[in-house]
């Protein structure tokens, strides 16, 4: 009973970040876990974070411990400006510049933290599997409730 208890309040967590997060995926179910197993091959930096548009960047919102960001320095409320002297306002260059980012590769991040520019240097790691899975699960519950809501049109 306590077992299904504390499921429960995962399940209802997962689904309030998830509607919260203000940003609904439009691709199909199947295109998603597409692209979330690509990210096992991808780089992994180990934050969490939104769109940032003053200034255009990437804001951390989570440092997950013993990740790369952490080791390199990274820090909750850092806003992400450039990679590898590319600006994040460059989107279709920031996409390209991230998909060459495999797990072992190095990346200089800018960053502006209390107003002031910031340099890290970080190797990037694999997405760890418990990680990867709670995104799985996050993202499907989205395209359920998109799906519910949908449906109660």
């Amino acid at each position: 009973m306590r077992c299904k208890f504390l499921l429960t309040v995962v399940l209802v967590a997962l689904v309030a970040t998830a509607a919260s997060a203000g940003q609904k995926c439009t691709d199909n179910t199947q295109a998603c876990l597409n692209n979330i197993a690509a990210k096992q091959s991808k780089g992994w930096l180990g934050t969490d974070g939104e769109k940032s548009t003053d200034p255009v960047g990437y804001k951390l919102t989570k440092i997950y411990a013993d990740g790369p960001a952490a080791k390199a320095g990274l820090a909750v409320g850092d806003v992400i400006v450039a990679m590898n002297g590319i600006s994040y306002a460059s989107t279709e260059e920031m996409k390209k510049a991230k998909q060459a980012l495999v797990p072992g590769s190095k990346a200089s991040y800018t960053v502006l933290r209390a107003g002031k520019e910031q340099k890290f240097e970080v190797t990037l790691g694999q997405i760890p599997q418990d990680v990867l899975e709670v995104s799985v699960g996050k993202h499907m519950l989205e395209h359920a409730e998109l799906q519910n809501a949908s449906a109660q049109r």
